[in-house]
């Protein structure tokens, strides 16, 4: 009986812990569980193990750090726009890092397209916010710069032809 009890204790918890964890994957810096969603984030990355998986898969959560930094603006919650632009700035340049580590022309690719598309919401978003969100939403788009110039110049080592179609499309 006991053993069934512990159980049931064991399977509730996990129930409640997975379902904080369902329920933060829609918050934004400034929100109550959104450690919760970063440190459910970190845990997927542990268990990515080559450095192409690793670049994907902090590329893909700087495209949700970019959908944050966007949303934000959108409610008018310039004052987390810091906290994101950090946080977008943390992951990419762990995406950038992965990518150079892997040495390939498809992930710095991958980088580059991705960063193409980050700089053209921080413009949009730029454009929206207050002058006092203005220097973080800056921030981000230097990050994002640096990072496409980093992945354009080592693609360029592999596929010069591809990095100036990446370059043209991005101008």
């Amino acid at each position: 009986k006991a053993a069934g009890i512990a159980l049931a204790a064991v399977f509730a918890l996990s129930m409640a812990g997975g379902s904080t964890v369902y329920a933060a994957q829609g918050s934004l810096p400034g929100d109550t569980l959104y450690t919760v969603k970063l440190v459910s984030e970190s845990a997927g990355t542990a268990l990515t193990f080559s450095a192409e998986a690793k670049a994907e898969r902090y590329l893909a959560l700087a495209d949700r750090r970019i959908e944050e930094i966007n949303s934000l603006a959108t409610l008018g919650r310039t004052g987390d726009l810091a906290e994101a632009a950090e946080d977008f700035d943390d992951t990419l340049g762990k995406a950038v890092g992965n990518a150079e580590r892997s040495n390939r022309a498809d992930v710095y690719e991958t980088v580059s397209l991705a960063t193409s598309r980050h700089l053209t919401v921080l413009d949009s978003v730029y454009d929206r916010v207050p002058d006092t969100a203005k220097k973080a939403i800056a921030a981000a788009r230097e990050a994002s710069l640096q990072g496409q110039e980093k992945a354009l110049l080592a693609l360029a080592k592999h596929n010069p032809t591809r990095a100036m179609e990446i370059s043209l499309s991005s101008m």
